[in-house]
């Protein structure tokens, strides 16, 4: 579900402001939401509302009974006053009823944050990393950062595995949390299976948390195991944090400078590839999806057929450094640029079944050469991609492009609210 959910239910263009009966429709969903406890619905009805009329004095007043119901009082004190200021008479109350109401006192001691893996493509689990990153940024937890046998890019022992690929994110790792005297959230983990991989994760109690539901909590040991989206939290990130109101594009560079550094071998296989193939000329890095990409996204034949048209516009100059993980693709390109082309030797799909699901046996070549791939795209003096696929939108994050080399021939989802 992307960011447009809501505004495509009323309105075909999605960049389209909301009428005043798509804002009233939209204010009923926030309220259904909220008696539902679906909190993150909630959230997303009312910014879809606000992000139309600033000034919606009901959205403001939805947004600070949400942050008092989530502990958040100082954030429930801007948002009622906001609503105050904007003239909507019931926040007034919700105001002065908020005057009485304790903070939550958090711990003295140190608290953590247990970020598992999510389990699918590798810059998917990254951005999942980075949501977590975030969250205890935001939250004051040491992260700690464990990929168990649930990745997908482990070499088959059972080594911790995002220790392979990037320097560890803290000091820390999974045998130096305290579980033995501490509290945990959600309620489903305890100290005897914090190593359980894919743990009640789709369906029970404490499956799908959302990343709004572990703002505010005291416990000592929190763990991300389903999904965290950057940009669900950008919102609540509090004004005295440096990252304060800026937008989400800014805080995933400012995430990313901060926590990703590959680890060395990485770093040279990068440079040892860039120094024997890119030379001087200037590096158009294309990246493009194929497989099963299909099955996520019905118009991706028609979206990569514009990639001809794209790269004709860039430097006529320029040699392609092509990403896909799609053998036919390659094919494709191969035979319209010739000896403009550079690729890296990779393992591609030959099917619609993405390679990362068929070849099993292969999960730490596939992190290595995916890896390698998107760093190697950083080396480019521009770069195309398709913003539904996490290899393009993460790509377009990873360095700061000047303006106007960086394309992504459809929206970046990194930048999407979760409207579920």
């Amino acid at each position: 579900m992307n960011c447009w959910h809501l505004r495509n239910i009323y309105s075909p263009d999605p960049m389209a402001a909301l009428t005043p009966h798509q804002i009233a429709s939209a204010l009923v969903q926030a309220d259904a939401a909220f008696d539902a406890g679906q909190f993150t619905r909630t959230d997303y009805c009312a910014r879809s509302v606000l992000e139309s009329d600033s000034q919606n004095g009901p959205a403001f007043n939805l947004l600070g009974i949400l942050a008092a119901t989530l502990g958040l009082i100082d954030h429930a004190q801007r948002y009622f006053q906001a609503s105050v200021d904007c003239g909507f008479g019931e926040a007034r109350g919700n105001l002065q009823q908020l005057q009485g109401m304790p903070r939550p006192a958090l711990p003295a001691q140190e608290r953590y944050l247990l970020i598992k893996a999510w389990g699918f493509g590798f810059w998917s689990d990254i951005a999942h990393v980075l949501g977590g990153l975030l969250l205890a940024e935001m939250t004051g937890r040491t992260p700690i950062v464990h990929w168990g046998a649930n990745s997908r890019f482990g070499d088959g022992t059972a080594k911790e595995v995002f220790s392979r690929y990037f320097q560890p994110i803290s000091a820390l790792t999974l045998e130096h949390l305290p579980v033995s005297d501490a509290d945990f959230f959600p309620s489903k983990w305890s100290p005897a299976n914090l190593r359980a991989e894919d743990h009640v994760k789709w369906d029970g109690d404490g499956a799908r948390v959302p990343a709004l539901f572990f703002l505010g909590r005291p416990e000592r040991i929190a763990v991300a195991d389903f999904y965290m989206n950057v940009a669900d939290l950008v919102p609540w990130i509090a004004p005295d944090h440096p990252w304060h109101a800026l937008s989400a594009e800014r805080i995933y560079r400012a995430l990313v400078d901060k926590y990703l550094k590959p680890q060395p071998r990485i770093a040279a296989a990068v440079e040892s590839f860039a120094a024997q193939h890119f030379g001087s000329a200037p590096i158009l890095a294309v990246h493009l999806r194929g497989s099963d990409k299909r099955a996520e996204m019905a118009e991706l034949d028609t979206l990569n057929a514009t990639y001809f048209d794209a790269i004709a516009k860039e430097n006529p100059e320029a040699r392609i450094f092509l990403l896909t993980d799609d053998e036919r693709w390659l094919a494709r390109f191969q035979l319209k640029y010739g000896d403009r082309l550079i690729v890296t030797e990779s393992l591609r799909a030959q099917s619609e079944q993405g390679i990362h699901y068929t070849r099993l046996d292969a999960g730490a070549r596939l992190g290595d050469e995916v890896m390698i791939d998107a760093y190697l795209a950083t080396r480019a003096q521009a770069f195309i991609g398709n913003g539904r696929s996490n290899v393009s939108a993460m790509i377009a994050v990873l360095k700061a492009w000047p303006e106007g080399t960086s394309t992504l021939l459809a929206p970046s989802q990194l930048f999407e609210r979760n409207g579920a």
